[in-house]
């Protein structure tokens, strides 16, 4: 029985290495391994409310997840706004990271960015997937909640803002802080640019505007800005 069993594995083995061993070969090298990375999501950045000021959500047939952010006013230089990963003209990443600018997205990039995964992939000489394996699973980056409360920070923006068109003012900025802890509830400035717009990185004409606005939209005056100390109201 053993002898009868070599033999049949030394004549498959025979079968498949001589006798169709170059066709088995020419297929092989035919075949592809491309490694992909995963894109890890972004972690959540709340207010002390527990309210979303930027977050994450699905992008169908894309490789990462679009980067959305709170359409509340003042809220922008909070926030800051990303930058995707670039492609080249054929479509292949030069990029895996996303690119913070600015807000809390830069100051808290370490925290969250997170860690890519890596993906395997076999096709042949047609592109067919033959088989797939997750080498390495992406870790998202972790949720933080800011001291900010969203809706106080809107309506002082909004007051700034209106009293610099009645007051005819550049600019304006604000700052509410809890005297009993130091913690800082409001901090806006204005003009400020659309973190959306900005990401998205689609609407031209509107970045456009942004960057050539003369009052500076990207300048955070309440942190930024050089002033002549004054009265504390």
């Amino acid at each position: 029985v053993f002898v009868i069993v070599g033999l049949v594995l030394t004549g498959r083995l025979f079968v498949l290495q001589v006798k169709n061993g170059e066709a088995y070969e020419e297929r092989s090298a035919q075949n592809h391994l491309e490694h992909t990375t995963i894109f890890a999501d972004r972690g959540i950045v709340y207010d002390r409310n527990g309210l979303e000021i930027a977050w994450n959500d699905l992008n169908p047939g894309g490789d990462y997840a679009l980067r959305l952010y709170a359409t509340t006013s003042g809220l922008s230089h909070i926030s800051g706004y990303i930058k995707y990963p670039a492609k080249d003209k054929q479509g292949i990443y030069y990029e895996y990271a996303f690119t913070p600018k600015g807000g809390v997205e830069e100051y808290f990039n370490e925290v969250l960015a997170g860690t890519n995964g890596l993906k395997i992939t076999e096709t042949d000489a047609h592109g067919t997937v033959q088989s797939e394996s997750v080498l390495t699973p992406p870790r998202d980056g972790n949720n933080i909640f800011l001291s900010i409360d969203r809706r106080v920070t809107e309506r002082l923006h909004q007051a700034i803002a209106s009293t610099a068109a009645e007051r005819e003012f550049v600019g304006g900025a604000g700052v509410i802080v809890d005297i009993h802890t130091g913690e800082i509830l409001a901090l806006t400035s204005y003009p400020e640019f659309d973190s959306n717009v900005m990401t998205a990185s689609q609407d031209k004409e509107r970045i456009r505007g942004f960057l050539g606005d003369k009052g500076n939209a990207f300048l955070n005056r309440a942190i930024g800005g050089q002033f002549i100390p004054g009265a504390i109201m």
